[in-house]
């Protein structure tokens, strides 16, 4: 009863103020604990329950909240184990259109794409994704191999070359094709 009092004689910024510290709390609260759930449930392999948490998460903040890439990203990840194929890209191409702080975005589109048999399209991905992630040099050879593949020796032997400068260890695939285009002239 003390507290209604002194709510009541509060100035109306005072109870504004009271009010929004109440909801932020509640909201703050209430979006953990859904994030929370979706990690529990990512954890047990609950991926239908973890995509709605997920969904959920990404329903209570707008796309400008720094957490918003993740979620979507984790939203993209997945719907692609529940073997959503086309949802999961959609995600991940919004991903890739917000941010460059998830690379990984592009990794999954080029699985995608190579899922579907256009290699030209995973070749873009992969490409993009090496160029946000220079660190990790393992997709090298890969694009590499779907540039031969797309007889592409050009670029194939350009993508060889840094995969071999990188230290990379080729598949017997890449070197027998890098070997073939080099003989052919």
């Amino acid at each position: 009863l003390a507290d209604n009092t002194d709510y009541v004689k509060m100035s109306d910024a005072d109870r504004a103020r009271t009010v929004l510290k109440q909801a932020i709390a509640r909201f703050g609260n209430e979006f953990e604990s859904h994030y929370e759930a979706s990690s529990i449930a990512i954890a047990k392999e609950d991926y239908e329950t973890a995509l709605q948490e997920t969904k959920t998460c990404l329903a209570m903040i707008d796309s400008d909240n720094v957490r918003y890439g993740e979620l979507l990203n984790r939203k993209g990840c997945l719907e692609a184990l529940l073997d959503r194929k086309d949802e999961a890209e959609a995600t991940f191409r919004q991903v890739t259109e917000l941010t460059d702080d998830y690379p990984v975005a592009h990794l999954m589109l080029a699985e995608l794409s190579l899922e579907k048999g256009d290699a030209p399209a995973a070749t873009e991905e992969l490409v993009k994704y090496t160029e946000l992630s220079p660190g990790d040099v393992s997709q090298l050879p890969v694009i590499a191999e779907l540039y031969y593949g797309q007889t592409k020796y050009t670029e194939a032997i350009a993508w060889g070359q840094k995969a071999l400068e990188a230290g990379c260890e080729p598949d017997m695939d890449l070197s027998e094709a890098v070997e073939l285009i080099l003989q052919s002239g």
